[in-house]
């Protein structure tokens, strides 16, 4: 009987434990991948797997990641963040996969990744981690090089001639954006054209035609070598074989003048103000076997209306003559007034340029094998005229006087019947002048006003222009007018150009009436 109590009393205490509710001390856990101290860069992508875990149930998940130190961080810099938060989750696992993409041009540096996991019996665990964020290192790509030439009859021929005209076809990728590309021949120093930050660029476009044959290299084989430089300054360089071989020996330059002396420089490109003129007064070509003929093409390229806009290209009608044979010719004697060119004075913007190609051929030549003799005129921006005073001459003593400020002569008229005022300066000007003007006012009515200008264009013959001897002018102020009081003069000098652009001067002075 005791035996059978003892039993019921055992299943009876087992049976009353096993109803008691535990309490809920077991930590809930979160893992990541992403690995400590990582360095990620610009376009990388950035997985995320979050596994969120509680023996009961998740009552909230939070995954989170900026960069380490927010407050160093400027209000207009952009940097990679991201903040989720899962709530009232009511499981015993949550999965979170994601995979970034590291933005380009974002801040750079140290980054926090932190992840909290909240169950439902208030337990908490938090998880955090760091990883870096680096520029970009990776270089662009490029794909497809080849060369061939602008020169119609000669597309499918391998070999190019000394002074031909050559097309470099190629593709380039970046992962961000290309910033340059630069084209060399053989050990010459690389030309670079500048890309408008384009992640993909088709470099015949971008070279559009504006590369030759260095008439500097013999016949044989050279590298040319294709550069791309992305906005990291990350390059990458490929390199192919083009051969030079011509058939004949081309008509040689020997010499060139300008009338006024000016030299063309080995870029090519000479600058000229508006109604600034260029006339080769000579240029010499000579041939062994005799030269056949030459030809003048001018091409007139204005100014692009926005960027990405093409710039509007004039070509005027190309002229031939014929040199019968000759060994020796000076083109400006058959050319005469072709040779002279120049920008219009009031209807030209800076940066118009006029393209000058000559080429000259022998018998046994075509025009695609000719020699070449080119250049560019571009017009510089003509700025508004400059007035420069030196000194004002008061009584025959030169002296400086500050522009704007006033000057008390009270006292330089004590004893004297009067005082006379001269100008010591130039008129700077870069294309043309107008007029140069001047007034000397006074604010009695009692007192009258001078003035005057030079309106003749024709009457500035040369710039600088000198004021002192230009305008012979002295302004007077006398001692005994017929006024009492403080009284005030004010002496103006004008400069407009032939487009109207103004540059004035100002100088005042006061006199105390009865100078005493």
């Amino acid at each position: 009987m005791k035996l059978q109590n003892l039993a019921l009393y055992l299943f009876a205490f087992s049976t009353f434990i096993s109803c008691i509710a535990l309490e809920d001390e077991f930590d809930p856990t979160v893992t990541t991948d992403v690995l400590t101290d990582k360095i990620y860069y610009y376009n990388d992508s950035f997985p995320v797997s979050i596994t969120f875990k509680d023996n009961a149930l998740i009552q909230e998940g939070k995954v989170k990641f900026q960069f380490d130190n927010p407050q160093s961080v400027a209000n207009d810099t952009v940097v990679f963040e991201y903040e989720r938060t899962f709530t009232d989750v009511q499981a015993r696992q949550l999965q979170f996969d994601s995979v970034f993409i590291i933005p380009s041009f974002i801040r750079t540096g140290k980054y926090m990744m932190e992840v909290s996991n909240l169950d439902a019996g208030e337990n908490f665990i938090a998880d955090t981690s760091y990883f870096y964020i680096g520029t970009d290192i990776q270089a662009p790509t490029i794909e497809n090089l080849s060369v061939t030439s602008v020169v119609e009859g000669n597309l499918e021929n391998d070999a190019f001639c000394r002074g031909e005209r050559i097309v470099v076809n190629a593709s380039v990728l970046d992962n961000v954006a290309v910033k340059r590309i630069g084209v060399s021949i053989a050990d010459a120093t690389p030309r670079y054209f500048q890309v408008n930050s384009s992640d993909t660029v088709n470099v015949a476009d971008i070279v559009q035609r504006q590369l030759f044959i260095s008439d500097s290299l013999t016949n044989g084989t050279y590298n040319l070598k294709l550069i791309a430089e992305d906005v990291f300054g990350n390059a990458a360089e490929v390199t192919t074989q083009v051969d030079v071989n011509c058939d004949d020996q081309p008509a040689v330059f020997v010499s060139y003048t300008e009338e006024n002396g000016i030299e063309i420089p080995s870029n090519r490109i000479v600058t000229l103000f508006p109604g600034e003129q260029f006339k080769l007064n000579s240029l010499v070509f000579t041939d062994a076997g005799g030269l056949d003929s030459a030809r003048l093409e001018v091409s007139r390229i204005g100014v692009a209306p926005s960027i990405g806009e093409p710039a509007p290209v004039t070509n005027d009608p190309p002229i031939e003559v014929d040199l019968q044979g000759v060994n020796e010719q000076d083109l400006a004697e058959v050319f005469n007034d072709n040779f002279q060119f120049g920008f219009d004075l009031l209807d030209t913007q800076a940066g118009e340029t006029i393209f000058i190609n000559i080429t000259v051929k022998d018998g046994e030549q075509t025009w695609e094998e000719a020699t070449f003799f080119r250049f560019s005129l571009v017009a510089k921006e003509d700025l508004a005229p400059i007035i420069r005073i030196a000194d004002l001459v008061i009584d025959g003593t030169k002296e400086y006087v500050p522009e704007d400020e006033e000057l008390e002569l009270t006292d330089r008229l004590i004893g004297k019947n009067s005082i006379d005022i001269a100008v010591e300066g130039k008129v700077q000007e870069n294309v043309g002048l107008a007029s140069i003007e001047y007034s000397f006012v006074c604010d009695r009515e009692e007192i009258p006003s001078v003035g005057g200008a030079l309106d003749d264009p024709s009457a500035f013959t040369s710039y600088p222009v000198d004021l002192g001897t230009t305008l012979n002018t002295a302004f007077t102020i006398d001692a005994n007018p017929p006024v009492t009081g403080d009284v005030f003069y004010t002496l103006t000098i004008t400069a407009t150009d032939i487009k109207g652009q103004v540059d004035d001067v100002t100088y005042n002075f006061k006199v105390t009436y009865p100078v005493e």
